[in-house]
């Protein structure tokens, strides 16, 4: 016999209703629109050069991003009679965030490695020179002492040779340690060229004149700072124009120090304009005083660029207290010189501006060189007798 199990009296409970969430109210909308397009202003903000973009680029891609955001980009509607509508490209900026931060992971990953290849090619050359140096100067130091024997038996003829001896050894080790410090500095060269930019300052991060807006004192103190500890690694050697304007404190006492300001920013803008690749170092020293940090491959390069900007301030036409100022400078170049501390390299530039302004203004003037230290060589004798021997 067939049977079931006898059901429940209890009805059958009611189907259940789909949970509905609470809606968005029209101002959390708001907030989240608002809250995107702060985050996109502040990557922006603090954003840095990657390969062909400047910082300033970035940060202009990401303020269209967050504008857009923000307002809707106007699009045409098929039917000719309605206006535009606004839409918000939720899609294109999700790429361009995506694509932008992968950017920036690959470029600083690159160039951590070139950095840390530098290292280890720097790290390289020191074991190597601490080596060789320490069997050189063992090797002469061998040679000195069977020098010393040789006097201390006062043999002529063993004297003489070991003497021989001593100068060939000390002057074979000074030509390959030279030798070896030019091939070293090459390497270091060009390891250091794909790191250049890396190294150079990040600009927006300077303080700048306000006046001018050029970089200020502070900002040209610590970038030579930079490139005088860099020294012959560097490629170009880097080289100074202090740059002052002629004659100005007769601007401000006949036209005023607004005229004067005016003449200020006049001649920074023009300075500017002369110097226009990125690795160019504009600044206002003080006063009536600019600096220029520029690399060029010779004096020659660098005089020429100092003369071409003295001309175009020559070329100037300031209007400042409804009249036009004529405006002249004097310009000192110094180059920087191997191991030369930036203080020293500051002073010769100075100087060659004093000597250009003693000299008439409105000319450039080259800083010399200190003497450079000769190779030694050892002075000829007709016979080592007189020197080693004592007399009877």
């Amino acid at each position: 016999m067939f049977w079931k199990k006898k059901l429940s009296n209890k009805p059958d409970p009611p189907p259940a209703k789909p949970v509905s969430l609470p809606p968005v109210e029209q101002h959390d909308s708001d907030r989240a629109l608002d809250t995107l397009a702060v985050f996109l202003r502040a990557m922006g903000q603090h954003a840095f050069d990657v390969d062909e973009l400047e910082a300033s680029d970035v940060q202009q891609k990401f303020e269209d991003w967050a504008s857009q955001i923000l307002v809707g980009k106007a699009t045409s509607d098929d039917e000719g009679d309605r206006p535009p509508s606004l839409k918000r490209d939720w899609g294109g900026v999700r790429r361009f965030f995506t694509e932008h931060r992968k950017g920036e992971r690959e470029y600083v990953t690159r160039t951590l490695g070139d950095l840390l290849q530098t290292v280890q090619t720097f790290a390289v050359c020191l074991t190597t020179t601490m080596k060789e140096d320490r069997s050189a100067d063992s090797e002469v130091g061998n040679q000195l002492q069977r020098l010393s024997l040789a006097l201390d038996d006062n043999e002529t003829a063993n004297i003489r040779s070991e003497a021989v001896a001593t100068v060939n050894l000390v002057s074979k080790t000074m030509e390959e340690r030279r030798t070896r410090q030019e091939s070293q500095v090459r390497d270091l060269q060009a390891q250091l060229q794909s790191v250049r930019k890396e190294l150079s300052e990040a600009r927006e991060q300077m303080s700048v004149d306000p006046l001018t807006q050029l970089f200020n004192r502070a900002s040209l103190d610590h970038h030579v700072e930079k490139l005088s500890d860099l020294g012959l690694l560097l490629g170009a050697p880097p080289a100074i124009l202090m740059i002052d304007i002629d004659h100005f404190k007769k601007v401000n006492d006949e036209l005023g120090h607004p005229a004067g300001d005016q003449v200020l920013r006049q001649v920074a803008n023009c300075l500017l304009r002369n110097f226009l690749r990125k690795e160019d170092f504009v600044a206002r020293y003080g006063g009536e005083e600019f600096a220029v940090v520029i690399a060029e491959p010779s004096l020659e390069a660098v005089t020429k660029l100092a003369e071409r900007a003295l001309d175009s301030v020559r070329r100037l036409e300031i209007e400042a207290a409804g009249r036009t100022v004529d405006v002249t400078v004097s310009i000192g170049v110094g180059q920087l010189l191997p191991g030369e501390p930036a203080e020293d390299w500051f002073a010769r530039a100075d100087r060659a501006l004093y000597s250009a302004k003693e000299r008439g203004r409105d000319r450039v003037v080259v800083a010399e060189a200190p003497e450079p230290l000769t190779s030694w060589r050892p002075a000829k004798r007709t016979s080592l007798r007189a020197a080693s021997v004592p007399a009877e």
